[in-house]
């Protein structure tokens, strides 16, 4: 119930929202004016649903919701997404039945989806079967599922959302044809039983409670995968699951409709030493790696990690939790996926949780150069130094820009994908820079992160030695400082832009503008570009 009073709240509070009419029964919605996008590919969903651009009769809000041609999609890779009608006045009606068309969103290996139905404080978790195959999808793909409330004499909402139940489950679905309808003399059904935790990927042993929202509901339960009965073991007390398990439920009542089953998956994965290990492993496997892995840099859900072994891409929702260069994280777990052409592992932490970092010593890129780079570098983190530019490039922090480089008959494209940098170079510009090896349309290049006129990157050679400074991820460090030494940064027109007291040790400074800048520590000065 947290998560579903949650995603109510944050739907009241952020999205748009339509003219607030009431909605009489029986009551439909077919979607039809949201002729934007289609259900064809993954890309074919990507335009949002705007309330006010296109009003949609008798729903109040929505969130993360976009078009596919004639029908809605909810949720993002890392997201929940739902929607809100207008109050229901239900008029006479004793019972209210809530109905809709739905699949998940699909892929290679389709998945189920769940999503909760709610109705003032009842709700009612259903499972969206699979999608019969990977996209295209089309009106042949659907499922049409229900649920049934007792009605409420206050006119009331109703809310349909996703929910993130683990990495076996889909959290974006596509939705068609809601309807909501008198169902007065039709048989309540009992509420679907829930599963705390959900399910997911685990690395130690778990204890399961089952619950239903039915009061007085009788709770009957399988290990196996089959569907359960009213003759499978009756639910009493919380399940202990240390191997790969499928719990399934219904719930029974005493003059209700018996459940919908629900099910709940939990993996347990293998552990790996290192990343070099976890890469040695099959597509699908579900693992830990063990030891440390060290923080290149986190760009939206894209973190970057390295350690003695190898390096990898782990990629989706990290909870939340924010990580820095040189952060120390053990104890990763995830999936282990195959991606792009040329094909590269990465680590699919969807649906799981990440263990918090620990700050430890900078993460140290790969000398290398344009000629030597191959596709087992693929997400890598390396540098170039004294290379030279091709053409005149100016980056932006705004715009995606793409430069290329030479070096001796190597030549390679650099991209600043992430939007770090807001630095212009000029044909035989010599420059030092940092970043990610990765590919695009099997064409190897480099996700920049720093680039620098050559000699003006990292330590400048006018500093004191036991002091280094560097660029990191847009900001100034300064390492080895002493406490009470003063730090100030002037851009190059002499006006200064910070003046602070130094600690010892490691000094970050964050939000000082572009391009070159003067730092001074105690009584030395140096130059850094960023």
């Amino acid at each position: 119930m947290k998560k579903i009073t949650f995603l109510m709240v944050a739907i009241a509070a952020t999205m748009m929202t339509s003219v607030n009419a009431q909605i009489n029964l029986p009551y439909s919605q077919d979607f039809s004016a949201l002729t934007a996008g289609n259900m064809t590919s993954t890309g074919g969903s990507g335009t949002a649903v705007d309330l006010t651009a296109t009003p949609l009769t008798g729903i109040a809000a929505v969130d993360k919701a976009y078009q596919a041609g004639g029908v809605i999609r909810f949720g993002t890779s890392s997201a929940v997404g739902g929607i809100t009608t207008n109050t229901v006045n239900v008029g006479t009606a004793t019972q209210i039945k809530v109905s809709f068309k739905a699949v998940p969103w699909t892929a290679a290996t389709p998945k189920p989806a769940k999503v909760v139905v709610t109705y003032g404080t009842a709700s009612q978790e259903i499972e969206l079967s699979a999608a019969p195959s990977n996209f295209p999808l089309d009106a042949t793909s659907f499922t049409t599922y229900s649920a049934t409330f007792t009605a409420n004499t206050t006119p009331t909402a109703v809310n349909i959302a996703s929910i993130s139940a683990g990495s076996t489950y889909e959290i974006r679905f596509f939705m068609d044809d809601l309807a909501i309808t008198d169902a007065s003399g039709s048989t309540l059904k009992v509420a679907t039983p829930t599963f705390s935790p959900d399910g997911g990927s685990f690395t130690a042993p778990v204890s399961v409670s089952i619950n239903c929202t039915t009061p007085g509901a009788t709770i009957y339960y399988t290990l196996n995968g089959n569907d359960p009965t009213t003759s499978s073991t009756v639910y009493s007390t919380a399940i202990q699951v240390s191997t790969t398990t499928t719990i399934k439920a219904i719930a029974t009542a005493n003059g209700m409709d018996n459940s919908s089953v629900g099910s709940a998956v939990y993996v347990f994965g293998q552990s790996a030493p290192n990343i070099a290990a976890f890469i040695a492993l099959a597509d699908n496997t579900v693992a830990t790696i063990t030891g440390p892995a060290t923080v290149v840099t986190q760009q939206t859900t894209n973190l970057f990690v390295q350690d003695d072994s190898g390096w990898l891409l782990v990629y989706g929702n990290a909870g939340g939790k924010t990580f820095h260069n040189g952060d120390q994280i053990t104890g990763i777990t995830g999936k282990r996926l195959s991606f792009g052409t040329p094909s590269y592992p990465e680590m699919d932490i969807t649906g799981m949780t990440i263990p918090d970092g620990v700050a430890g010593s900078p993460a140290v890129a790969a000398i290398m150069t344009p000629a030597t780079i191959t596709n087992n570098d693929i997400n890598r983190y390396v540098a170039f130094n004294n290379v030279q530019i091709a053409a005149n490039v100016t980056f932006s922090t705004t715009t995606a820009i793409d430069g290329t480089i030479v070096n001796g008959t190597g030549t390679m494209i650099i991209r600043d994908n992430y939007k770090l940098l807001s630095s212009s170079f000029v044909a035989g510009d010599m420059v030092d820079l940092k970043g990610i090896v990765r590919s695009y349309n099997s064409v190897l290049q480099i996700y920049l992160l720093e680039i620098a006129l050559h000699g003006t990157a990292n330590v400048d050679n006018n500093l004191n030695k036991s002091i280094k400074i560097y660029a990191n991820n847009g900001n100034i460090v300064i390492d080895n400082a002493k406490a009470g030494q003063r730090v100030e940064v002037y851009n190059v027109a002499g006006q200064l832009l910070v003046s602070q007291i130094a600690t010892d040790g490691k000094n970050t400074i964050s939000t000082v503008g572009k391009g070159m800048l003067i730092v001074r520590c105690g009584d030395k000065t140096g130059k850094i570009v960023l």
